[in-house]
């Protein structure tokens, strides 16, 4: 945000959710008893609960992360809203909306997530745009305590419907400044077309395969459904309307909208990748994670324009100011049903209505401290923050499911199987941290960028993480293939030497503790030796003009590579990881670059680079 006209209009969108509490705080029952201030005396209208649904459920996470899921990867990632979404609306129609009106049931049991929907968006944007952290969290933060404290559900809805309206209004406008700084819709289509980025059913069985027709299906069902079923925000809307009928109608009129909303969101993503197709701000430098290209389109595109950034920042911040008032009200009534009441057996409404309100004010300070804090945290604390919302969601969801199906379950069994389903959610959790799926980034250009912001002009396919997969489609690798791939990780750890500082190393020591042969610098005289016999057969045995190379570093390569080829490729696998790498298509390049080896170990002499790094 660069002009004045953008604060402002960020202010008065923090604005409005405070007139709307002072609003409710002083109209009607002016929130003195519980059944007003947390469920709206149960006299929601259909739409309005529907409408504070979706604006609860696509967070600002959801939404730059949708975007950035799209620029990223294509247009796959919209199957989770064209199937998974109605899979999980049956079974909340049948099963679970009659339960817990049934039961009457309006506690179940979300904070670390708060603090991550405060903390990421407001990161992103200081990041991207270099304001303060503080201006993004405190503001926020401080206006959802407000307002939920002063106007309870009703004002929490009537915001989210209005946070809902600027947040399809902005992506829109999004949708029409990116269309237009792309070169129309046509070659919006067009770029995402001829890079094969549109294909939406992939039937592949493979489960590493990041989007598939049988992972959004099936996985983004089980993964939607904790979320619609048993999280507290959704039961505390399902349970502030009259009957059954009217929270049934009121999730179906929320699925359409979130596929509207999902399908602009997405749309986004495909725009921004056709603006920087030839000049992909990730590669070059200038974000450091896939889910800050929303942001940096806006400061990047439309600063020039008075005020347009200042009001796109604020609808996609308008998800996090809805879901944090949403959960902060949701767990003031969970601590007020399983904590004060069975403390407090006496306790009068009126005074049960002034504790939710204290409560409220202290979660708010609560949210906002563990937004702080997630700043100076590691990224694995952040990762562990973000995840423990669906690791806990798929257990409860099993519980209650247990419970509605399962005529003969005891408590006993109960505690088992959220224990083992905690513990092998868990042990998958911590097994994708340590040992991360590789998933292979579409196709990238650099051409168009700026001399001094980064001189590789190839098309690559690049990478969020450390490991690398071959997007060949012929069934068995040719040698040329072979040796070129064994060639590359070397020559690729060399290019990124070459540039510097744009790369970030580490050494992966994880797999070779006390396995130190491989470190020692004497082996870096033979590897010199295979790297010129390689190049040599490689640049005789391949051509590269029609055809870019990837790169394949897996275990178990096959006896078809060649136990030379086996052995040196391993070796320089366990040398380093580079978080970016280069890709060349042309032999005059490879030729090139063979006669630079030399003079690039000296440059390597000069970044005070591991020993290891030279093998």
């Amino acid at each position: 945000m660069k002009f004045a006209e953008d604060f402002i209009v960020f202010t008065l969108f923090l604005l409005i959710p405070i007139f709307v509490g002072l609003f409710f705080a002083l109209r009607g029952g002016k929130q003195r008893t519980t059944n007003e201030f947390l469920l709206a005396d149960k006299k929601l209208q259909s739409w309005l609960v529907a409408i504070s649904l979706v604006a609860s459920y696509f967070s600002s996470l959801a939404l730059m992360g949708t975007a950035a899921e799209v620029f990223s990867y294509g247009l796959q990632y919209i199957m989770l809203a064209l199937l998974s979404f109605w899979t999980v609306a049956g079974a909340v129609h049948t099963l679970f909306i009659p339960m817990f009106h049934r039961l009457k049931v309006v506690s179940v049991n979300e904070l670390l997530y708060l603090c991550v929907v405060l903390y990421l968006p407001s990161q992103a944007i200081s990041d991207v745009a270099g304001v303060p952290l503080v201006v993004g969290i405190v503001p926020t933060g401080v206006v959802c305590l407000i307002y939920s404290a002063l106007g309870g559900l009703k004002a929490v809805s009537w915001t989210n419907a209005i946070h809902l309206f600027l947040m399809l209004t902005g992506l829109i406008t999004l949708c029409i400044m990116g269309i237009n700084n792309a070169g129309g819709f046509d070659r919006v289509i067009q770029v995402n077309k001829n890079r094969q980025r549109l294909t939406l059913f992939n039937s592949n069985p493979d489960p590493t395969i990041r989007d598939t027709f049988w992972s959004l299906a099936i996985g983004g069902a089980l993964t939607a459904m904790p979320l619609w079923t048993v999280s507290q925000i959704s039961v505390q809307r399902y349970m502030s309307v009259s009957f059954v009928s009217l929270a049934r109608r009121a999730m179906w009129i929320a699925l359409p909208v979130l596929i509207i909303v999902m399908s602009l969101a997405c749309f986004n993503g495909l725009a921004m990748y056709a603006v920087y197709a030839d000049c992909d701000p990730l590669t070059v430098g200038e974000i450091q994670r896939n889910d800050q290209v929303l942001f940096y389109f806006v400061t990047d595109k439309l600063h020039h324009v008075k005020g347009l950034s200042g009001f796109t920042t604020a609808c996609i911040f308008a998800g996090s100011v809805s879901f944090v008032s949403s959960g902060l009200n949701s767990l003031c009534l969970v601590i007020l049903e399983d904590f004060v009441k069975k403390r407090f057996k006496n306790i009068d409404d009126f005074d049960s209505t002034k504790v939710c309100k204290l409560i409220t004010v202290i979660l708010g300070i609560v949210v906002i401290a563990g937004a702080f804090a997630l700043h100076h945290c590691g990224y694995t604390v952040l990762q562990v923050f973000s995840s423990v919302h669906y690791i806990l969601g798929g257990s409860l969801l099993g519980l209650f499911t247990l419970g509605m199906l399962i005529g003969r379950a005891n408590s006993k069994g109960a505690y088992i199987g959220v224990a083992s389903g905690l513990g092998i959610t868990i042990w998958l959790f911590i097994g994708a941290q340590l040992y991360p799926i590789s998933h292979l980034r579409g196709p990238v250009s650099t051409s168009d960028c700026p001399s001094d912001v980064f001189n590789n002009t190839q098309v690559a396919a690049t990478h969020n993480d450390t490991g690398m997969r071959s997007t060949s489609g012929s069934g068995q690798p040719s040698d040329g293939q072979i040796l070129w791939n064994v060639v590359f990780v070397v020559l690729r750890y060399r290019l990124d030497c070459y540039h510097g500082d744009r790369y970030n190393y580490k050494l992966n020591t994880r797999k070779f503790k006390g396995k130190e042969n491989w470190r020692r610098p004497q082996t870096a005289v033979s590897n010199q030796v295979m790297v010129t016999k390689l190049v040599t057969k490689a640049s005789e045995t391949m051509e590269l003009q029609d055809r870019p190379t990837t790169v394949r570093r897996q275990g178990g390569l096959g006896k078809a590579w060649g136990k030379k080829a086996t052995r040196f490729h391993r070796t320089a696998s366990k040398t380093i990881l580079a978080n970016e790498h280069c890709v060349m298509s042309t032999e005059k390049e490879l030729k090139e670059l063979t006669q630079k080896i030399s003079a690039l170990e000296v440059k390597c002499l000069d970044k005070s680079l591991p020993s290891s790094f030279y093998i």
